[in-house]
């Protein structure tokens, strides 16, 4: 029985009736948290290629998770910036491997959990996918690699339309937007927004 028209209490029963198992059956981007009172774990858990960022900071003392830095900081947490990884910034424009510009702030990498034990104060990070080599795929023609991909992102484009909220379509005029907006024209149901700079910017 369901309470709300929510996907988030459908994850909910998913847990309950598969176990940690019911990852295999998540598709897209996502990031998540549950706490399961009976085992004393709080779980959260990253997409596989880690499109939602999931970041946590972790004492003695503390536990705290975010999807926003800014968020962890608003806990009470002292920003206090790493000397090597400013370096890092300066050098590769990014915080290598799950490091932030944070001491003690860091990113859950993609595909892993993170396993917490509120009792114990203890935790421990998990991977739950790799990529696999798919054997359907090899030795294509270069027009069959084509269809192939034509109907993986058809695929992909229409499963994400299935939501509890109204869904609409952002036109940054980048490949990937545009892509997406030509595998979904035809739904009425669609709303359309696009980008627009003025000179000033």
């Amino acid at each position: 029985n369901f309470h709300s028209k929510t996907d988030t209490e459908v994850v909910l029963k998913l847990y309950e009736k598969l176990g940690f198992e019911f990852i295999k059956e998540l598709n897209g981007d996502f990031a998540i948290s549950i706490f399961d009172r009976q085992k004393d774990k709080l779980y959260i858990i990253r997409d596989r290629v880690g499109v939602k960022p999931l970041y946590y900071y972790h004492t003695n003392e503390q536990f705290i998770f975010a999807s926003e830095i800014k968020s962890i900081l608003s806990a009470g947490v002292e920003a206090l910036l790493s000397e090597d990884e400013v370096l890092n910034y300066f050098v590769f424009k990014y915080s290598p491997q799950q490091k932030t510009l944070y001491k003690n702030i860091l990113r859950l990498s993609p595909a892993s959990y993170l396993e917490y034990s509120i009792s114990k104060n203890t935790l421990s990070i998990h991977n739950y996918w790799q990529v696999q080599k798919n054997n359907e795929y090899t030795n294509l023609s270069y027009g069959d690699s084509q269809e192939c991909l034509f109907d993986l992102i058809k695929d992909s484009s229409q499963m994400r339309l299935i939501a509890d909220v109204p869904v609409g379509n952002f036109l940054s005029g980048g490949l990937d937007s545009s892509i997406i907006a030509y595998f979904i024209k035809d739904r009425q149901d669609i709303l359309h927004y696009c980008a627009r700079k003025s000179e000033s910017d």
